[in-house]
């Protein structure tokens, strides 16, 4: 009789991890007169939701937008428009959203977007990625100092305030999982730690209740400690079998205009490139970039070349987000967006996103950041 209890208990709650997730998105569009670039009536907004595999769309009609769809449980979501993009985490919520036209110099728009939500999920999310965002903009102010400094001592010592804030930033990942255990964004949200590894956040994994443990983004947190796991014994790291083939060439342009082919030839000229796909637009992508800025050296001398590829689909705002974020890594794209071909052959769902290619072409790791980028190169050295 207590097996059978037990038998019952799981199947009740097997069942309501299968049960449906119902969302309404409801959109209105801020325009300002003239601008016949903008989104008009008749344009199509479409939302991706990233680990389903699920598409919906909605027609824009009197300047507003309604998109209403079933997922099995929540999910990470991408608003995608007019080449740009506003990400939510989806549950059982109505998210108010507005996209507002601004010009932001002579002859130059973007849309700022906003969320008005109830959603626990995605608050909690949003919350948590301001917060770093503000983290990340100390650190990249340290290290602007410290890149104009007079000497260097004066070099060290704003270099130490960064590593400071490398601190709380770090401290903010494990504290989330004791803070928020039953959130499915505190899963997803784990991976992007700057520390990320198996030994550093398998204790937080253990925080998270069974619930998220068994939804999508619990599973795939545990896959990827379990491969950072082996990487303590790297004969034993064996990689995806969609990372086992060769990038083609890719045709690129560089922010002078000039043509540049990504092919065998450009791999041989270092031990390893790291092509970090991103877009002025992606707030994370741009973290990522203030990341980088700090270790670009220190992966240099083991043989770690970074390129940048943007997704992008014009110059201005690209080239705008590379002189804010002070890139010095040489930097591509083909204007394409999300219809780039390297975004199509890499079945890119979301950025930030990289992949790793060895002298031969041969992709021989995809999403692979601090921690465990450190511990692939130290395995190859």
């Amino acid at each position: 009789m207590k097996y059978l209890k037990l038998i019952l208990v799981f199947i009740l709650f097997s069942s309501a991890i299968q049960a449906q997730v119902v969302f309404e998105i409801k959109g209105e569009v801020k325009n300002l007169p003239g601008i016949t670039s903008a989104l008009n009536n008749g344009d199509t907004i479409f939302l991706a939701v990233s680990k389903q595999k699920k598409t919906f769309h909605s027609v824009i009609k009197n300047n507003t937008f309604y998109i209403k769809g079933e997922i099995i449980e929540p999910d990470a979501g991408m608003l995608e428009f007019k080449g740009s993009g506003l990400k939510f985490f989806l549950d059982s919520s109505v998210y108010n959203t507005q996209l507002i036209l601004k010009e932001i110099s002579p002859g130059r728009y973007v849309y700022e977007t906003a969320i008005q939500t109830n959603s626990r999920i995605h608050n909690t999310w949003h919350n948590f990625v301001n917060n770093q965002v503000a983290l990340y903009q100390q650190k990249a102010h340290y290290l602007n100092k410290a890149d104009s400094a007079i000497n260097e001592t004066s070099a060290l010592a704003y270099k130490k305030k960064a590593a400071g804030i490398d601190s709380l930033i770090r401290n903010a990942y494990t504290k989330l999982a004791k803070d928020a255990p039953d959130n499915p964004a505190t899963a997803y949200l784990l991976p992007a730690a700057p520390d990320f590894s198996y030994k550093n956040y398998i204790a937080s994994y253990n925080e998270l209740s069974f619930k998220i443990k068994s939804s999508i983004y619990g599973k795939e947190l545990f896959e990827k400690l379990k491969l950072l796991k082996n990487l303590d014994n790297p004969t034993d790291l064996k990689l995806a079998a969609d990372e086992q083939k060769a990038i083609p060439s890719i045709n690129v342009v560089d922010t002078l205009g000039k043509v540049e082919q990504l092919n065998k030839k450009f791999y041989t000229r270092q031990r390893f490139t790291l092509i970090e796909l991103w877009a002025s637009w992606c707030g994370p992508c741009r973290l990522i970039n203030i990341e980088l800025r700090g270790k670009e050296n220190e992966y240099a001398k083991k043989g770690l070349k970074i390129i940048g590829f943007s997704l992008d689909n014009g110059v201005s705002l690209w080239k705008k987000a590379i002189r804010e974020d002070k890139i010095r890594w040489p930097q591509y794209s083909d204007l394409k967006a999300t219809n780039s071909p390297l975004a199509k052959f890499l079945n890119l769902k979301e950025i930030p996103a990289n992949i790793l290619v060895d002298q031969q072409g041969n992709i021989v790791g995809r999403n692979i950041y601090g921690e465990q980028l450190e511990q692939f190169l130290k395995s190859n050295n």
